[in-house]
């Protein structure tokens, strides 16, 4: 199922929304973490209306999620310039997703860094493919196409706890915030590189901060995701990772908490 027909799934009943996960966007028995931010995100945006660029996510994934969900969103405060709301995902009446996020409007300001851009483009034909293989990889990677720039390949016992990967969607569509939170979430962590075999991970907290997104983003261009596990002990992990845009502007910043299962 295409992603934009799959987000085209969110719809208000009362006071709550309705959305669903086919079985083409699973990550083992729980939908990709990603795609449940980004339908959070989808359910907010449609309360805090047009015009105030998202700033900040931060996503706690407590339960598996599938099939049909129900979204309930709360504004926690109005400010004249910054909005915080919260969603909760439940699945089969379970909360299984709780995402807090922060709205803010452009406000006037002195202080100003630009963001470091990806530097120059990589080849992605000259790059290694990863292709989805049925039984080892989850099922949402059908829908991308990803190339190994540094790092190693995963499940191939690599000492090395840094990976750079292009991807793009198989199937290109028009891209907006959505798809960026998404895109954020869907490059495997460096840690499943470091595994000999397969085992299975799972996200648990995710904080995600957004950039000023381009007014162009190429839908058939690749992404680029720098990332780095920077501790790894008692079956935890946690890493960084920093998105940038085909354009090669970097368009957000992300840390995770992840429990690993070997």
């Amino acid at each position: 199922m295409f992603l934009g027909d799959v987000l085209s799934t969110l719809v208000r009943d009362g006071d709550h929304w309705r959305c669903f996960v086919p079985s083409d966007w699973m990550q083992g028995r729980t939908a990709l973490g990603g795609l449940l931010t980004a339908f959070a995100v989808q359910a907010m945006r449609e309360e805090v209306g047009p015009g105030v660029p998202v700033r900040s996510v931060q996503t706690a994934f407590m339960a598996p999620a599938a099939g049909e969900l129900q979204i309930r969103c709360r504004v926690l405060r109005r400010g004249r310039s910054a909005l915080f709301i919260e969603a909760e995902v439940h699945a089969d009446g379970v909360l299984a997703t709780k995402v807090l996020a922060v709205f803010g409007a452009v406000r006037a300001s002195s202080v100003k860094v630009p963001v470091a851009s990806a530097g120059e483009p990589s080849q992605p034909d000259a790059s290694p493919r990863l292709g989805y293989i049925e039984g080892v990889m989850p099922e949402f990677t059908r829908h991308f196409e990803f190339r190994w720039v540094a790092g190693q390949m995963p499940f191939t016992g690599s000492t090395g706890s840094h990976t750079e990967i292009l991807y793009r969607l198989v199937d290109p569509e028009p891209l907006d915030e959505r798809h960026v939170v998404l895109f954020a979430d869907a490059p495997p962590t460096p840690g499943i590189s470091m595994l000999e075999a397969h085992a299975p991970m799972a996200s648990m907290t995710w904080s995600l901060e957004l950039f000023e997104l381009p007014k162009h983003l190429d839908p058939q261009g690749f992404f680029r995701v720098r990332q780095a596990v920077e501790r790894a002990e008692n079956g935890y992990l946690t890493q960084t990772a920093t998105l940038f845009a085909p354009s090669g502007e970097a368009v957000a910043r992300s840390h995770q908490l992840v429990a690993v299962f070997g």
